[in-house]
């Protein structure tokens, strides 16, 4: 019979620490007049964090702070038709895959199909009572979020709950580009359990689930923004992908990640005191100041892997950026 472990209850992560990942109200962005708005504020106010913004133009930093789950527009309050409205929102990659309902004026009413031929999931014309909006507005937002839980199991990893390579690849592309569009820094972790054949070796290979999985809640934690991305990338690897932050940033949550690792105090091997430690590796690019190779994003990852390479050969329990 193999021996177990010893696993130690994980403490509250102080408040010093990267902040905790978490799972706000649904979103809704209204693209709108303030007055348009007021009667979908006072209806869902309650139900969901509303967003408002009076253009397509000015809605650039709420899609990169916020995951909203349904887009209401109001055509006439920003200057354009209904189907112009859908293109634009369709031709942004930050909110192109968000289901789009767009209200029309009533002289624009032959514009109808078009907009939903554009893309948009319904087409309401004024006049209309605000209660028959917000009702249409909660169905779509439960449709879509049942959509959405199905996307989130078919990409989960399904022994650590994270996000798996699938997943990885399209997240990987999509902030790539963001990064090159936004003019801001992209980094990656690669974070790797250190001899970890030989903990499957002294206490087989459920124990060594368990420590994956212990592993792997603390790189989800630490996780501080909606954007920060983490995945399983193969048998006891993790990557993260951090948008927004520069390599001084990068290298906080590595050293976070080995020290909150170390304090987990799994025993490493039969009869030893050391604690199962990983080793990461850190990259940051900008994609903006490549000139060669700024549409290729899986270099990030790849330089990632370089460094936790040689964090490997420096002696492991450490980060190389």
């Amino acid at each position: 019979m193999m021996p177990t472990p010893v696993f130690k209850r994980q403490q509250p992560i102080a408040e010093s620490s990267p902040q905790l990942a978490y799972k706000p109200n649904l979103q809704l962005l209204l693209i709108a007049s303030s007055a348009q708005s007021q009667a979908i504020k006072r209806l869902l106010g309650n139900i969901y964090d509303v967003i408002v913004v009076d253009s397509i133009d000015k809605m650039t930093i709420d899609i990169y702070e916020h995951d909203f789950s349904l887009i209401v527009v109001y055509p006439q309050s920003c200057g354009k038709s209904g189907l112009d409205c859908i293109k634009q929102l369709k031709a942004d990659q930050l909110c192109c895959d968000i289901p789009i309902i767009a209200v029309l004026a009533e002289h624009a009413r032959a514009d109808e199909f078009a907009t939903i031929q554009a893309g948009a999931i319904d087409c309401m014309v004024m006049p209309l009572k605000p209660v028959i909006l917000s009702a249409k507005i909660q169905n779509h937002m439960v449709l879509g979020e049942r959509i959405k839980q199905l996307e989130v199991a078919s990409s989960t990893d399904g022994l650590t709950g994270l996000h798996n390579r699938t997943q990885l690849e399209t997240v990987l592309t999509r902030e790539w580009f963001n990064a090159r569009r936004g003019h801001h820094f992209i980094s990656a972790l690669m974070i790797d359990v250190d001899h970890f054949k030989h903990f499957n070796d002294s206490f087989g290979h459920l124990q060594g689930d368990e420590c994956l999985k212990s592993i792997a809640a603390i790189v989800q934690n630490t996780r501080r923004r909606g954007t920060d991305f983490a995945a399983r990338f193969g048998g006891e690897e993790f990557v993260m992908i951090l948008p927004f932050t520069d390599n001084a940033g990068a290298v906080k949550f590595a050293q976070y990640l080995i020290k909150r690792v170390r304090k987990l105090a799994i025993q490493s091997a039969v009869g030893s005191y050391e604690p199962v430690t990983i080793s990461v590796g850190v990259s940051t690019c900008s994609p903006y100041n490549m000139e060669d190779n700024s549409d290729k994003p899986w270099q990030l990852i790849e330089l990632a892997d370089n460094k936790l390479y040689e964090a490997k050969q420096a002696g492991r329990d450490r980060f190389c950026s």
